[in-house]
């Protein structure tokens, strides 16, 4: 128990270098640098522009927010667009799979970064298995036929081998080539956005401002509660930043990531109004509200001869073919996703390494992407996961949060250890975030939240006299501190906004995940190193290299660091050099 004590203090808060983060994480058979600005545009639109807009807007209208919903998603976006900004200072100065795992890891140390890849695993497996699901419904509805015709009833489950084929079949395009299903993500993602964009010039025609009325029926409350509902719909737009390592260029990556969510966000806002204009929020189908929207529309003693009749069942039709290929792009990009955090895992040993085994030819991660269908597949195939969507969102909006605090950490913990005043700025932070959020959720009197923002606004201003130890090279989050802490601050508020039971599941999967993490992933990496001659990211000389103090590195250290990256990039470089011939 002493021997596991040890290993576990030397290890799981253990900060790493940037060298050595890009060093380990990099360290595999390199991936096949083969998305350009675009492909990196549509993978981030097409992950999070998926069927749940067709659902989640008209649970959220109708039982929380009412037309004011509008609002919900631009505070979701908002929020999204925060935390996205986070997302890449690290990953354009780190341009390696893995995403948050590998930038948590650099900051916080091993176990945080572990905890924050469990997420994002779960995250992505729910995220694909949930919408996979959902497919044979809206085929079924396409074709005007129940929704659960081509569900095969065994006992309690109800078997979607639907689900189950669109996944394999996912699987073996992403390990076919990364090229190809980019191209083909490109494409249906194209088919995905000219639905919505019909959806909303076909519905304003019926629509009446008289509909909007009243606002907001729930307050402020009731809008802040739907932004953590329809956030949801913003999961997955990080998928595009655990594939930078096969990005042509990494400094594509922020407008990719930034036009993305504002894509997103505009799409959504005018869905919403869409929607709530054509009908009474308290009259909006929470199964398949747009759908049952335009149905509502046709006037009373229509024919099905008339042009309304055609258009309108017409246009429900269509909206289900939009939900097909919004369920299409987004099992795509987040098994893509998921694939690569196995990978890094795998390359880390904190996970079995053959999962970091890439294909000699083809250049993708072919056993962790195997592992991801499998564990995808399955699910799909076997149980409904609607249910658990609230799971998904506090998971991400946790990664979210801390990724943001490692900006500010980053920024300014110096090189022999946080200082006191770094301390308790971060800890005014969150304290006072937990406390405005918690405050104004449960009805307490406005002055109370309004107290707790003054303190979380002097905390953030105290930031500024800190002093500046490392920022990001090609890309820094501008207005630092405020930008990271208010990130903080927003995420903070949607996961008090979630109810109780998704953090009861929360706490659950963190248990779960520090179990294994004790029990096997630590153990296997100290085993796997123990066998190396040295470990790089315990070398305190090389985190002073990072940090700028090379007077206390020798130059021998210096040395090898900058031989051992530049060999790195040569066998990148080569291996995509011999892709590219025929």
């Amino acid at each position: 128990m002493q021997r596991l004590y040890d290993r576990f203090r030397q290890r799981a808060l253990f900060p790493r270098s940037h060298q050595s983060s890009a060093a380990v994480a990099g360290g595999g058979p390199a991936l096949r640098q083969c998305l350009g600005s675009w492909d990196l545009l549509f993978l981030a639109v097409g992950s999070a522009v998926g069927a749940g807009i067709f659902v989640v807007t008209g649970v959220a209208a109708r039982d929380l927010a009412g037309p004011a919903v509008t609002i919900s998603y631009l505070l979701a976006g908002f929020t999204a667009l925060l935390s996205g900004l986070s997302y890449l200072e690290f990953a354009v100065d780190l341009p390696v799979a893995g995403g948050a795992f590998t930038y948590v890891s650099l900051v916080f140390g091993e176990l945080p970064g572990w905890i924050v890849a469990c997420n994002i695993l779960l995250e992505y497996t729910l995220s694909t298995s949930a919408v996979a699901r959902g497919l044979s419904g809206y085929l079924a509805a396409l074709f005007g036929s129940r929704d659960d015709i081509l569900l095969l009833p065994l006992g309690p489950l109800k078997l979607d081998f639907l689900a189950a084929g669109l996944v394999a079949l996912l699987t073996i395009l992403l390990c076919y080539g990364t090229a190809e299903s980019a191209f083909a993500n490109n494409v249906i993602t194209s088919t995905n956005i000219i639905v919505i964009v019909y959806v909303i010039c076909a519905g304003a025609p019926y629509g009446s401002v008289d509909n909007l009325v009243p606002f907001a029926p729930q307050g402020a409350r009731g809008i802040f509660a739907a932004a953590s509902v329809v956030f949801f719909s913003f999961v997955g737009f990080d998928g595009a930043v655990t594939a930078v390592e096969e990005a042509k260029d990494p400094r594509d990556l922020p407008w990719s990531i930034m036009a993305a969510v504002v894509i997103c966000t505009v799409l959504y806002v005018s869905m919403a109004l869409a929607i709530c204009l054509m009908q009474p929020t308290a009259l909006i189908d929470t199964s398949s509200p747009f759908a049952a929207a335009f149905l509502a529309c046709i006037p009373a003693g229509a024919g099905t001869s008339g042009f309304d009749w055609i258009f309108l069942t017409t246009s429900a039709r269509f909206i289900a073919f939009g939900a097909v290929t919004g369920i299409i792009t987004t099992a795509l990009a987040t098994i893509l996703g998921q694939a690569r955090v196995f990978a890094v895992l795998g390359r880390e040993h904190l996970l079995p390494a053959w999962l970091a085994q890439v294909h000699p030819k083809r250049l993708t991660p072919v056993n962790a992407t195997l592992v991801t269908g499998i564990c995808s597949g399955l699910p799909a195939l076997l149980v409904d996961l609607e249910s658990l969507a609230e799971l998904v969102s506090i998971g991400t909006l946790f990664v979210f949060f801390t990724l943001s605090a490692a900006v500010l950490w980053r920024r300014h913990c110096e090189a022999s250890g946080p200082s006191m005043n770094l301390i308790f700025s971060m800890l005014g932070l969150c304290v006072y975030s937990i406390g405005a959020s918690l405050s104004y959720t449960l009805g307490a009197h406005i002055a109370v939240p309004l107290l707790f923002l003054a303190a979380w606004l002097l905390a953030t201003v105290s930031m500024c006299f800190l002093p500046t130890i490392c920022k990001g090279v090609q890309f820094s989050v501008p207005w630092c501190p405020f930008i990271p802490s208010l990130a903080m601050l927003a995420n903070v508020h949607l996961i008090v906004s979630l109810g109780w039971p998704a953090y009861v599941r929360f706490g659950v999967w963190l248990v779960i995940s520090l179990l294994v993490y004790i029990l096997y992933s630590m153990n296997n990496a100290e085993a796997m190193e123990d066998n190396k001659p040295s470990r790089i990211g315990k070398s305190s000389s090389l985190q002073e290299v990072e940090m700028g103090d090379t007077q206390r590195a020798t130059d021998s250290e210096v040395e090898e660091l900058s031989m051992r990256m530049e060999e790195q990039q040569l066998l990148r470089e080569g291996l995509q050099d011999s892709s590219a011939e025929p």
